[in-house]
């Protein structure tokens, strides 16, 4: 007796590239707040790379005062809570502007910290350092929570 074996298609693996294009359709600004140079370079370099409009600033005393002038114009922000007064920046970017869509990024990513972090109203947290497929696909997930 012959059977016949049906062989499902391999389901392909999803490429965080694939994901961001569909955002990619809609130009979107993103802030990227970081004091670390190299960071700040990695993340604004690759979400440029993927069709973003980025704005970086380096300082606790440059984010807020910018982020209240311009922050309608931006549908996300990067923001590295271990700068010094990072959680204090987030804690006044959720209070003062309830609908910024924030991701932090932070070297101590322990249960603790992410609670604290998610609490707080950010859309996620990414540990350092940064990877490029990571930071594409939060920064995806992110997004897609404005539509």
């Amino acid at each position: 007796m012959c059977r016949r074996q049906f062989k499902h298609p391999e389901p392909s693996p999803i490429n965080v590239f694939q994901q961001v294009t569909r955002i990619e359709k809609v130009k979107k600004k993103i802030l990227v707040t970081c004091c670390d140079e190299y960071t700040k370079t990695i993340v604004s370099g690759s979400l440029e790379d993927h069709g973003f409009d980025v704005a970086t600033k380096s300082s606790v005393g440059e984010v807020l005062p910018f982020y209240k002038d311009n922050g309608t114009e931006f549908s996300l922000v990067v923001l590295d809570v271990d700068m010094p007064k990072g959680y204090d920046i987030l804690y006044s970017m959720k209070r003062a502007y309830g609908g910024s869509v924030i991701l932090c990024l932070c070297s101590d990513c322990q249960v603790k910290t992410r609670a604290m972090v998610i609490s707080q109203g950010a859309c996620g947290l990414i540990s350092k350092p940064v990877q490029v497929p990571e930071i594409l696909g939060k920064v995806d997930e992110c997004l897609v929570r404005l539509e």
